[in-house]
């Protein structure tokens, strides 16, 4: 944990000394606005290649820090009943030559109390082989630090490359027995490459990633000797062990990659990006002797499909988002007999079987309307967003397939009003969503042998929650400050907001409360 924070740290300190000394040139950039101004000044920036960043017009940066409170009971099951995080971020984009460089670093630290049947460090990733525990009242402390850096140059008029690198470490644990300890690092690799033709540019990005997290359920202080944890695998159905350990580990492997076409067409400026991501999640149990049997391998598909267009004004701009895609999920169970080699234990593996298949399909439009004054601020800042998903899950219990599904829709609108008083910025925004559950059904068995091994109240809580109709409600400010008296720091800002949600159906609430401090240079 030390080593963690101490290279945290420098990090930190290498990110702040390089960025503050960049100098911002755009006053629409330069706001606590920074992020979105990035994305609008260059749509490349909302796409997965990197290659884009040569198309950035300024060299500005951003330092925030901030904390997250959230407490109800809407909520998913596995997640704790309250949730504190403090963060701080660091992001600066800078031009050297002919490199455009972009670098952000990110450090949370989060406690959730109360958390129940988890044991993994995001137990909502999507693989439903999960390990947990019924044990309450303990708290799970998590700390992580991601790092994300890439560069990009122009080969010459007509052709860009570029490179980007995502390294993640996180470490978890928590404070009451029978406790994991979660160690979890990541590494994705990601080139591109651009080829403009006349007005048409045409890009295309391939990348590798690497994920490996380890879980040690260990027995530190106990008033019960022999504590019991569990081994998920979907649909509530476990194995579990009683004893004072238990080691898991689990490495995941994907190959992603994009297509991107960016074309001008009567005023109308869009890139359309279709992508693609395989990812395989394997499992081994022990730690000497290694056994499957009690999880899988997690094979994911994933297909996406982003639009994004732009018209642009003298005094307004609209932005329109489409976002489409397909996610088929395939859990491989292992069926082993113990063999024994000399004096040493072994598992031998004599078939394998497709039990767990979740299939997930949604589409999402977003509209923006951004009303601006003569001098190019932003005046209104109105949107407006429509979705559909659909999830199936089937879990084949032989002779006997399980299944639930749900069909949801989406919208939701948001107002944002820029005041500007001299040197001062406000920015209050309210927004409203509301999604309605169209179609659900459950089909679970009653059948004393079938359910021995298997939680349906935990499956069956997640699946309320993901098919609830929910209200929610957000308010937001935004205060600003342009400085004069700081070196090269264009704005110090303060962003206050507070989210609640409501379960229609069932009067659960959940509230978000989050503040955020920092600067844009």
């Amino acid at each position: 944990m030390v080593a963690y924070k101490t290279l945290g740290s420098l990090l930190l300190s290498l990110f702040l000394l390089t960025n503050i000394s960049l100098a911002g040139d755009s006053i629409n950039v330069n706001t606590f606005n920074f992020s979105k101004w990035n994305k609008i000044n260059n749509p490349w920036m909302n796409t997965s290649n990197i290659a884009g960043l040569v198309y950035n017009t300024s060299s500005s940066g951003e330092f925030n820090t901030g904390y997250n409170h959230q407490s109800g009971d809407f909520k998913p099951l596995m997640n704790g009943d309250n949730f504190n995080e403090f963060f701080l971020q660091t992001v600066g984009y800078q031009k050297i030559n002919k490199l455009f460089l972009f670098g952000e670093f990110t450090y949370s630290l989060n406690n959730e109390e109360n958390t129940l049947w988890n044991g993994t460090y995001d137990p909502y990733r999507g693989n439903p082989y999960i390990i947990g525990d019924s044990v309450r009242g303990a708290t799970y402390h998590k700390e992580e630090y991601r790092l994300n850096a890439g560069v990009s140059t122009s080969l010459n008029k007509n052709t860009t490359l570029g490179v980007k690198f995502n390294y993640l470490v996180g470490v978890g644990a928590k404070q009451k027995d029978p406790r994991p300890e979660n160690t979890v690092t990541m590494f994705a690799i990601n080139p591109g490459i651009i080829i403009q033709k006349g007005k048409m540019k045409i890009g295309f990005d391939l990348g590798v990633s690497n994920r490996k997290e380890e879980i040690d359920y260990i027995q530190v202080v106990t008033d019960k000797s022999d504590p019991s944890y569990f081994t998920f695998k979907g649909f509530g159905f476990y194995t579990y062990e009683i004893k004072a350990s238990y080691d898991r580990f689990q490495s995941q492997k994907e190959i992603f990659g994009g297509f991107q076409l960016e074309t001008d067409f009567a005023n109308l400026h869009s890139i359309s990006e279709i992508r693609a991501n395989y990812g395989i999640e394997a499992i081994d149990d022990g730690s000497s002797v290694i056994k499957k049997s009690d999880a899988g391998d997690w094979k994911q598909l994933k297909i996406v499909f982003n639009e994004q267009l732009k018209r642009a004004k003298n005094n307004s701009i609209q932005l329109v988002k489409l976002n489409a895609g397909f996610v088929d999920g395939k859990g491989i169970e292992y069926n082993q007999e113990r063999v024994y080699e000399g004096n040493t234990t072994q598992y031998k593996t004599i078939s394998k079987n497709m039990k767990f298949n979740r299939t997930t399909i949604w589409t999402q439009a977003n509209y923006n309307f951004l009303s601006l004054k003569e001098n190019g601020l932003v005046h209104w800042d109105l949107k407006a967003n429509a979705g559909f998903k659909f999830n199936q899950e089937k879990y084949h219990y032989i002779p006997e397939v399980f299944s639930a599904d749900y069909m949801n829709v989406d919208g939701g609108i948001s107002i944002t009003k820029n005041i500007y008083a001299k040197r001062l910025h406000f920015a209050p925004e309210l927004s409203a969503s509301y999604q309605y559950n169209l179609s659900n059904s459950i089909n679970l068995s009653n059948d004393e042998e079938v359910t021995k091994k298997q939680f349906q109240n935990v499956y069956i809580g997640d699946f309320n929650y993901f098919k609830t109709d929910v209200l929610n409600v957000m308010a937001c400010l935004n205060i600003g400050l342009n400085t004069t008296q700081l070196e090269n720091i264009n704005q110090v800002y303060l962003k206050l907001s507070y989210n609640y949600s409501n379960a229609i159906n069932t009067d659960q609430t959940l509230g978000i409360l989050s503040a955020k401090i920092g600067f844009v240079f």
